[in-house]
């Protein structure tokens, strides 16, 4: 219970995840700063849109964004713009990568889905009010209505970056999946569903038309009917023939909400079963498609080390790596990643001073709540009490500002420090046992195998 005791060194004997050999052994780390990237691509944008939304300023041509004090938002597009166009030479960077390595190159539904948004970016500089004839000032609904279009289907794609990383989560990547099968299957029943309510819309309407205001021309129909399938709707607004109106319409109702819904229900609920029963499957399977493309080299790693848009450097470093060849060029890559992995390492450095600067005023309430409780438990003089009080109290953020300070002379010290995997093991397992401690617990064993009924937890526990 003494704080000024509860702080113990740097376990050498294990790896940390701000080591730079668990960098590179561990796809999944290198996984992540990609994944905050794609974060980051999403807030850039969507503050760019809400920004025009905000200042109702949708149909404006980027060219006159500075002109109207709107500079804020040319940065935010050209930002976007610029990330964009690094996410698809980051497909070139993983080609250059497999082909390098003598690896089999895949261009997946990400990649083409990257490669679409680029083409949707460059849309966004067109000047829509140029192309429809429009006013700026009073624009065309037309014109309205497209560059709105290509605005939201930008949203979208980058939205739909964001899925292909959560695939990579168990908690969500199997749900995504089950999604994507779903929307497959509803495709089809929506196929069926547009036979039926388009042969019930005519047979309708050309009996209707004259009699009931719902069915007065054929898309006023559909729509009718469509609010019937979700049980909207008024079987008796029928001016003549009310019987024959409400038994057809009915008869509509029946088919479309008893035997279709409990088909697409059906059908749903097969998808879902057989879904979920391979989640363990289709989840490794997810992640073995992204090892490989994470998957560690010693003589090209760089090309996959840095994410989107720190990526741009590959095209000047990767020209330099020919001119070094065999155990040189080996050398080459871990001088580039070591760099490279200086733009990681700061960030680690700034977040974890950042939560510890943060953490230590907590810390030292904790520790001085602590102390208090602990002297009040010893059986010492009053006195000597207070004392050790009066410590904590006028030396406790001094000290805690102490070990942050040792903490961060490890962090930096022991980055790139070396990681043998069985060393460390058998350093941890050196630290907890002796050669004396083995002999006797072997001798125990072997004392115990006689007995074939012994419990193996038993004689652990013993």
């Amino acid at each position: 219970m003494d704080p000024f005791q509860n702080f113990d060194p740097l376990d050498t004997s294990k790896n940390y995840f701000y080591q730079f050999d668990v960098w590179t052994d561990s796809s999944s780390l290198r996984f992540w700063p990609e994944s905050i990237s794609t974060i980051f691509l999403i807030l850039i944008y969507n503050l760019f849109i809400w920004s025009l939304a905000d200042r109702q300023i949708i149909t404006m041509h980027y060219s006159k964004y500075s002109e109207t004090g709107n500079g804020d938002l040319l940065n935010l597009l050209y930002i976007y713009t610029f990330w964009i166009i690094m996410i698809v030479l980051n497909i070139i960077n993983q080609y250059m990568f497999v082909f390098s390595t003598k690896r089999k190159f895949r261009l997946d539904y990400w990649q083409i889905i990257d490669i679409i948004t680029l083409g949707f970016v460059f849309s966004l500089y067109f000047d829509i009010n140029k192309i429809f004839g429009s006013d700026p000032d009073n624009p065309l609904e037309i014109a309205f209505l497209s560059r709105a279009g290509l605005l939201c289907a930008n949203n979208v794609l980058v939205w739909m970056r964001i899925s292909g990383i959560l695939l990579s989560f168990k908690e969500v990547g199997p749900m995504i999946s089950l999604i994507y099968e779903m929307l497959i299957h509803l495709s089809k029943y929506l196929i069926l569903y547009s036979l039926w309510i388009m042969c019930s819309a005519a047979i309708m309407t050309i009996i209707f038309f004259r009699y009931s205001p719902m069915c007065s021309e054929f898309s006023t129909t559909i729509f009718y009917l469509i609010g019937g399938f979700i049980s909207n709707f008024d079987a008796r607004r029928f001016s003549n023939f009310l019987l024959l109106g409400e038994c057809i319409f009915m008869m509509y109702v029946v088919v479309s909400g008893i035997l279709l819904i409990n088909l697409l229900i059906a059908s749903l609920t097969s998808v879902y079963e057989e879904t979920m029963g391979k989640v363990d499957a289709s989840h490794r399977s997810v992640l073995i498609q992204y090892y490989k493309r994470y998957k560690w080299e010693p003589n090209y790693g760089y090309l996959i080390f840095l994410t989107t848009p720190l990526n741009i450097l590959n095209y000047i470093v990767y020209p330099i790596s020919f001119f070094f060849k065999g155990g040189k060029r080996l050398i080459f890559n871990q001088y580039v990643v070591n760099f490279y992995y200086l733009f990681y390492f700061s960030l680690i450095l700034l977040f974890f001073s950042a939560i510890t600067l943060v953490v230590i005023p907590l810390c030292y309430i904790k520790g001085l709540v602590l102390y208090i409780g602990r002297q009040a438990e010893l059986k010492i003089e009053a006195l000597i009490k207070v004392l050790n009080i009066l410590k904590w109290i006028f030396l406790g953020i001094p000290f805690l500002l102490y070990i942050f300070v040792r903490d961060l002379y490890y962090i930096i010290t022991s980055v790139f420090k070396k990681i043998h995997i069985g060393e460390n093991s058998m350093g941890r397992i050196r630290k907890y046992l002796t050669p004396e401690d083995v002999i006797v617990f072997l001798e125990f064993i072997h004392s115990k195998n006689n007995n074939s009924n012994t419990d193996l937890h038993v004689i652990f526990n013993e």
